[in-house]
């Protein structure tokens, strides 16, 4: 067996610690691919002259930074070859030196190996690159954010109910008094060949318009400073957000939970500080902060950490496993399966001893969200905000003595979104003022607008006579303007479709949201679905992602008990390491199916050892107690 190294595809000499070469793969306990551990590598026999040597080329490449090229922060890429001497080679380990990591001593370079494709590999890239950088450069722009309309819910003020009933009152004995106006007003229409009545009835009319205009402005400014107008948060999906970022690093991404089913329209309100408050709008709203227009262009939708966070946070939420495979980064449950195993273990010295997975079943797990102090809501409807389940045993003979403890503690990076259900008191009351003062003012316009018909007909009467007047040598200056019409009053939208719509105490953001949101034509129609708190549940997301660390089997799991083995120089040719890397399923002994934690690999001896974990339910003296916390 020879192992053969290689620099930039160019074959070098050996390095000078290659024959004690193992490597090593430590396999994620929620991932298939294992991560190579391989010491670090030495090269360089102090003789510049040999153009094969390692260190030389790896002096090259960290030179180059100061030419040109890429050099020290970028890896180096190496590969290891073994060729069996009939005719067989193999890729043993394939990835880049990490020159950024080099020791340089006495004509010697000594630097780690990394592993491409990775699962550390990949954290570390996630853990340097965030969405501010991405949309620094383009990648991440207002094409993927989405418009989220929001309201202020803020705990009910005496005063402010006070002050709306006070102001109803007036105001609705203003409109009465406009009505007998109105009303006196068409009665003086009984001569209407008086030009100084009709004049007068004129300016009458334009002072009631403006009039109006300004009454239905103050009801608008009232109703906004005692209930804020819808105001919009610009978001970003989940999905959209880990993809664009893992394309920048050159991997694809599939993932049936988040591409699929319940969360495939999942997006992220991040935090959120800085808000506008010049606004150009009517009246009051100059002086309310937030963003009235559902314009992305205004503000950013992205995840404001960096993307290490994210995807490792998403994997904790979801219990999910991370694998990547051939430069694609696999997103799914616990149970994926990459491809069926090959390997089986072969009989040997230590195939029956074992020991149990007991340091993996707790007696308390827990999975909660964040609350958001600045976001009463999220603590008010604590319900689905956290999920505690206690396995215990169903038998007992002395307390003292049960060996199942422990806490396992898992803790959201996110908070849940609230939706408004239902109005308040205080909209109710405005709501119910609204109806009432639509009515009387649709049929004020309705008079006025008949009115200003009948004025309008005598104007194009009167312009008649001027006009005729004018072919006559008498010319009369400014002829008489119709007057315009006056639309019909509708205050709906103040108040009427702010059910469903995410609510907030205040417009700043501390902690991340997470939730279902639509992307609809209207922005305004962008509302969290039921489906919503269904899925964003703690209770929810134990049941259907977090059950595979229960003991007990469910779902069709066999349960989270194994029997833990070992095996030591065992024959493990490199068609056997080929069939592991990627996939650490496997056979045991007996052919059952099991999962290979560890494993190291001596290609010279064609040998391995290792551990692996069979399923195997030793015990069925466990029950669940589900404890869904409601925050009372």
């Amino acid at each position: 067996m020879r192992a053969d190294f290689y620099i930039n595809d160019g074959l070098i000499n050996k390095p000078n610690n290659a024959d004690g070469l193992e490597i090593e793969r430590n396999f994620d306990s929620d991932a298939s691919k294992s991560a190579v551990s391989l010491s670090e590598v030495e090269f360089g026999v102090g003789d510049k002259s040999n153009s094969n040597d390692g260190a030389i080329a790896i002096q090259r490449h960290i030179d180059g930074g100061n030419s040109n090229d890429v050099g020290v922060f970028e890896g180096l890429p190496m590969h290891i070859l073994l060729d069996d001497q009939k005719g067989n080679r193999y890729k043993i380990v394939d990835g880049y030196i990490d020159t950024s990591k080099s020791e340089v001593r006495c004509g010697r370079i000594k630097a780690p190996f990394v592993q491409k494709d990775g699962i550390d590999s990949l954290e570390e890239k996630l853990r340097g690159l965030s969405p501010a950088y991405l949309e620094s450069i383009g990648k991440i722009g207002p094409g993927d954010y989405i418009s989220c309309p929001y309201v202020i819910e803020k705990k009910q003020n005496a005063l402010d109910i006070i002050t709306a009933i006070v102001t109803i009152f007036v105001v609705t004995d203003k409109f009465k008094e406009q009505v007998t106006h109105i009303q006196s007003s068409i009665g003086r229409l009984a001569s209407p060949f008086s030009v100084s009545e009709i004049l007068a009835l004129i300016a009458r009319i334009i002072y009631m318009i403006a009039l109006f205009i300004t009454l239905i402005q103050l009801i608008k400014d009232l109703v906004n400073a005692l209930v804020q107008p819808v105001k919009y948060h610009s978001v970003m999906r989940v999905v959209d957000t880990i993809k664009v970022c893992l394309s920048h690093l050159g991997y694809g991404f599939s993932s049936t939970i988040l591409e699929g089913g319940n969360y495939n329209q999942a997006v992220i309100l991040a935090e959120k500080y800085n808000l506008k408050e010049d606004n150009t709008g009517d009246g009051i709203l100059q002086a309310i902060p937030g963003f009235f227009k559902p314009d992305v262009n205004e503000q950013v939708g992205y995840y404001k950490h960096n993307f290490e966070k994210l995807l490792v946070g998403l994997k904790e939420d979801f219990n999910a496993k991370i694998v990547v495979v051939n430069g694609v980064v696999f997103f799914e449950k616990k149970d994926f399966v990459v491809k069926a195993p090959v390997f089986r273990v072969p009989p040997h010295e230590f195939w029956e001893d074992h020991k149990f997975n007991w340091q993996d079943i707790v007696s308390n797990y827990i999975f909660s969200y964040q609350t958001d102090l600045g976001d009463q809501h999220t603590i008010q409807e604590y319900k689905g905000t956290s999920v505690s389940v206690q396995t215990h045993p169903k038998n007992v003979r002395n307390t003292q003595f049960v060996l199942n403890y422990g806490l396992k503690d898992i803790k959201s990076q996110f908070a849940l979104a609230k939706t408004k259900k239902e109005l308040n008191f205080l909209e109710e009351l405005i709501l119910a003022f609204l109806d009432a003062i639509s009515i009387v003012l649709n049929l004020l316009y309705s008079v006025i607008n008949a009115v200003i018909r009948v004025i309008n007909t005598l104007v194009r009467t009167i312009n008649k006579i001027i006009k005729f007047l004018k072919k006559v040598g008498i010319r009369i200056k400014n002829p008489i303007k119709p007057i315009p019409e006056l639309a019909k009053v509708d205050f709906g939208q103040l108040i009427e479709d702010r059910i469903g719509m995410l609510k907030m105490e205040r417009d700043f953001v501390d902690v991340n949201k997470i939730f279902i949101l639509p992307d609809n034509s209207n922005p305004r129609e962008n509302k969290p679905p039921a489906l919503n708190e269904a899925v964003f549940n703690a209770r929810f997301i134990y049941e259907n992602f977090h059950y595979f660390e229960s003991p007990i089997p469910q779902n069709g799991w066999h349960g989270n008990q194994y029997k833990i083995r070992r095996f030591k120089d065992i024959p493990f040719c490199f068609n056997d390491d080929y069939n592991v890397r990627d996939n650490n399923n496997i056979f045991d002994v007996d052919g059952r199916v099991s999962t290979l934690e560890t494993l190291k690999f001596n290609p010279y001896k064609q040998s391995a050892e290792g551990e692996y974990k069979v399923p195997y339910i030793y015990t069925t003296n466990f029950t669940e107690t589900i404890i869904e916390d409601d925050g009372s």
